[in-house]
């Protein structure tokens, strides 16, 4: 049965999609983490394998899906950097209209889109809308087996949804249980049809542990993920919460549990919030472990209001306030971020616990750049001057640089990309996904040569050296003393590159 639209209701549905579209769009950038997936697609379609270092199985990433993805644009020769962030958009776009769909579908095309406009001005969902990672295509699959299981009624397709969130990573396995439960209310056919839809992600559990040794990605291991970490995970739910407090309308959604959407929603936000984020600690990226649960929040609330105030006349009120307030609460949600002098800090505590990524990583630092464009010139320079030299790297934080300057081999620090590191028992808690180290032996008994741009702190280091960048020149920690790397290097650019190595020390 087709329903009349409101034309106030269309002109609100054109708005939102431009709205929200031109806000992402001008909000857009690439994190470095993302940088450990380019380099695991170059490696791919150089015929090395889905490796970070060539030789070395480490499933060093959590986005198979976007991953491959990623891959099948670069293979059709299209640069994987401003792809990832047009099919962000894309997926980001994607959940503004199945938003409407599902607002169009609960009120007869009356009234406003609510839970699409309070998307469109939601300043970290539209700063998520990128970023590089697959943070906004997983939010994209989750909200569209949401739509296809409870309001479409199709039970494959919506179970094959979430079978691809998945995919593209892990801890969608949360959502599809919840999704179960609901699902097992519409008979024994129902539940047949959506596990039918996961046999594929019986053959990928069978590849990876084929491929890699392992089902849990290596990620798991250097985050720690086994162990809980509540007092973090709270925190990081809490510093969400505090600003945006329209997120608090899902609440709404327990006065009319008999809706099967909103069941799913409830559900989803407290198993992903609970068994997931806050168990695990969070993230150190501000906001992005909310970002898939933020749609099902403003639907859920959307389903509510009309529900309770089916019959006020006022209801057209808070379709109208709530949006309003969500743009507004980007004030609060910066002042998290002030130092005391007004500026702008970089992370909410003051050990780094949960930090701005994308204000870290898009205002501009020395020269006028951010700091991916630095990284990109330098390790393009640094790419030239290794030109045939087996170079081994420390990486702390640093995976755009190692993607431009193509080094042939690098141990990151934390353990993302290296088992060693990563099953290491943690000392002591700190910022998750950063509290383990390499240690010094390690390093050198894989002969690292460099750290570039951070200071000594763990151990000191064999030597130092120093690279010419622009008007100045960038420092180096020599870990690994090869004299006669260094020497080659001397001799290749005398102008651009020197070292120095303390003498031994006297034998007695």
């Amino acid at each position: 049965m087709n329903h009349r639209i409101n034309p106030v209701y269309s002109i609100a549905v054109v708005i939102t999609l431009a709205v929200g579209i031109v806000s992402a769009f001008s909000l857009r950038w690439v994190c470095d983490d993302a940088f450990i997936t380019f380099r695991y697609v170059e490696n791919f379609l150089n015929g090395h394998g889905l490796v970070y270092n060539v030789g070395e199985r480490v499933e060093g990433y959590t986005h198979f899906l976007w991953l491959m993805i990623v891959a099948a644009f670069q293979w059709l020769g299209a640069n994987p950097v401003p792809t990832s962030e047009y099919l962000g958009l894309a997926a980001f776009a994607g959940v503004l209209v199945l938003a409407v769909i599902i607002s169009h579908h609960v009120g007869k095309g009356t009234y406003l889109p609510l839970a699409a406009l309070a998307l469109a001005f939601h300043y970290d969902f539209g700063i998520w809308a990128t970023g590089g990672l697959e943070t906004m295509p997983f939010t994209f699959l989750i909200l569209c087996s949401a739509y296809l299981l409870f309001v479409r009624r199709m039970f494959f397709w919506g179970g094959f949804a979430l079978m691809l969130s998945v995919l593209m990573r892990p801890d969608g396995v949360l959502i599809c249980a919840v999704a179960l439960v609901c699902v097992v209310r519409d008979g024994r056919r129902a539940v047949m049809m959506f596990l039918l839809s996961f046999l594929l992600l019986i053959v990928w559990l069978a590849w990876k542990y084929w491929y890699y040794g392992d089902i849990l990605p290596n990620t798991y291991y250097a985050k720690s993920a086994g162990l809980s970490y509540f007092a973090q995970g709270i925190e990081y739910l809490w510093t969400y919460f505090e600003p945006y407090k329209t997120s608090y309308i899902f609440l709404l959604g327990l006065l009319v549990l008999r809706d099967r959407l909103v069941q799913f929603c409830l559900g989803a936000i407290v198993v992903y919030s609970t068994l997931f984020v806050a168990k695990i600690g969070g993230d150190f990226m501000y906001a992005r472990f909310m970002i898939p649960l933020i749609p099902l929040i403003y639907i859920a609330g959307e389903i509510s209001v009309r529900e309770l105030l089916r019959e006020n006349r006022w209801i057209w009120a808070v379709f109208i306030a709530l949006p309003v307030i969500v743009w507004a609460e980007r004030l609060p949600r910066n002042s998290l971020f002030s130092a005391a002098d007004g500026s702008h800090k970089e992370a909410y505590s003051d050990y780094g616990g949960i930090a701005d990524e994308h204000w870290y990583y898009t205002s501009p630092r020395e020269g006028n750049m951010n700091r991916i464009e630095h990284d990109e010139l330098f390790g393009r320079k640094l790419r030239t001057m290794f030109e045939g030299e087996h170079v081994r790297v420390l990486l702390r934080g640093q995976d755009a640089l190692a993607y431009y300057a193509k080094f042939p081999e690098c141990v990151e620090e934390n353990g993302l990309t290296d088992v060693y590191i990563a099953h290491l028992p943690v000392a002591e808690r700190g910022r998750p996904g950063h509290e383990k180290m390499a240690p010094r032996d390690y390093l050198l008994a894989r002969k690292v040569h460099f750290l570039f741009l951070r200071k000594p702190d763990e151990f000191p280091p064999e030597g130092e050296a120093a690279f010419r960048f622009m008007d100045g020149w960038i420092g180096a920690l020599i870990i690994s003393a090869d004299e006669g790397l260094l020497s080659r290097l001397q001799q290749k650019w005398p102008d651009d590159f020197r070292y120095h190595l303390p003498p031994p020390p006297p034998h007695h």
